[in-house]
């Protein structure tokens, strides 16, 4: 549309514009020649918007198939990752009962091939879970439940499989944990997660002989955490390589032709888990010089809880001790069995579990077994109104645990409680 009007009010000659007016010709200044440029330029603007408007169509609808493809392989890896992962497991554990004689002697050699085997298995079923968690941080599904916790006793729980990887490569594991460090938030499973994969990038650059420190320190500015650390004397890393080491599918190259191997998955995994606990990661290296890797998780407040979880089959003694340890400023989980204990330790760890003896169908010392194996450095305080009874006799060999005599009184309960969760003072750590 082209207007022609009488009128010479800028004014008009703006709304005209904005009402979708391709041109605007004053009729005292009308003319062949400035008429027909007019046409011309609104026919060439006409087909530019029609041009404009196919593109902007082919590119939304490429972004759709973008989207949409992306999807699908999303999907892909991550029932493929579940497929994988269900074999992977029930071969390890037959390739452990083999190692344990289940099947019969089992010679030098054949333990020799089976423990290749047992960690191939291993080395697989920790690049599933990368794929796993990648497809879980690309659809925000990747979530950590960071509650107040002391960090120490997650380093001890995974220090001899730490101290494991460091001896078969031939290398000295060093741990320094600065003592009364304050407790912070964590997913002790999710910074497991980080800590295993910092050690083992550390043990895969580095030499045999070489040194590997891991040391925990409090930082009071800008704000209250502990930095954890992941020091080696490894190959070190290369300064245009240190930009994109936390990228995902980012690998470290071994020379100009050849990476490391991996995934490269580990790094931006533990970034992002880092990052939902409110912390932060980096990196210092130097080529030749090794490498530390940092990462911190914030201080927990006065206003974050215990957690204690109460496992006992009887309700009015789960409320009675609930209502105890919430008035006195825990956070206070109750179940009513073993089983779904285990299965509760599944999803969060807390920070004391408080445990009857006398249970039907899995009693206390079967379920502080399956506790010690899977959470050895968690505390247990067992209960019972039987001391003297088999059933405590069975627990007390099993793992060292503080005994509560039933019916306790709310003080006992709370020093006790208090003696474990509070303790006067935490020694240094060295090996």
């Amino acid at each position: 549309v082209i207007l022609i009007t009488g009128h010479s009010d800028e004014k008009v000659a703006v709304e005209a514009i904005r009402a979708g007016v391709s041109d605007y010709i004053e009729k005292q200044s009308l003319s062949t020649e400035g008429l027909d440029r007019a046409i011309t330029n609104s026919l060439e603007k006409q087909k530019l918007q029609v041009e404009i408007q196919r593109q902007r169509e082919e590119l939304q609808k490429s972004n759709r198939d973008l989207i949409r493809k992306n999807d699908q392989i999303r999907n892909f890896y991550h029932t493929i990752s579940h497929e994988l992962k269900t074999p992977l497991t029930s071969a390890l554990e037959f390739i452990s009962l083999t190692l344990e004689g289940q099947a019969g002697p089992v010679t030098a050699t054949q333990k020799e091939y089976l423990e290749i085997a047992k960690d191939s298995c291993r080395q697989i079923g920790a690049h599933v879970n990368d794929l796993l968690d990648m497809t879980r941080l690309e659809t925000g599904k990747l979530s950590v439940s960071p509650h107040p916790a002391q960090f120490e006793p997650v380093l001890l729980r995974i220090l001899p499989m730490l101290l494991h990887q460091a001896t078969e490569a031939e290398l000295n594991l060093r741990c320094d944990i600065q003592p009364d460090l304050p407790n912070v938030m964590i997913d002790e499973e999710k910074i497991i997660r980080v800590l295993s994969n910092l050690v083992n990038n550390a043990v895969k650059f580095t030499r045999a002989g070489g040194e590997i420190k891991v040391s925990a320190g409090l930082l009071e500015v800008p704000a209250p955490c502990v930095e954890v650390c992941v020091r080696d004397t490894g190959r070190g890393i290369v300064a245009e390589e240190l930009e994109n080491i936390f990228d995902p599918l980012f690998q470290v190259r071994k020379s100009d032709t050849v990476t490391m191997g991996g995934l490269g998955l580990g790094l931006s995994i533990c970034k992002e888990i880092v990052r939902q606990h409110g912390g932060e990661i980096r990196v210092e290296s130097e080529w030749k010089k090794g490498s530390a890797f940092f990462f911190t998780l914030p201080v927990a407040g006065p206003e974050e809880r215990m957690e204690i979880l109460v496992v006992d089959d009887d309700e009015l003694t789960q409320d009675a001790m609930k209502r105890v340890l919430e008035r006195e400023g825990y956070r206070a989980t109750t179940v009513e069995g073993g089983k779904k204990a285990l299965q509760t330790l599944e999803n969060f760890t807390p920070n004391l579990v408080l445990l009857d003896m006398h249970m039907p169908e899995m009693n206390g010392p079967r379920t502080l077994k399956e506790i010690k194996k899977y959470w050895p450095h968690l505390p247990v305080v067992i209960m019972t109104s039987n001391p003297r009874s088999e059933l405590v006799e069975e627990a007390l060999s099993l793992s060292p645990v503080t005994l509560l005599a039933k019916p306790c009184k709310r003080q006992q309960l709370l020093d006790t409680v208090r003696g474990i969760l509070e303790p006067p003072e935490v020694h240094r750590k060295e090996v």
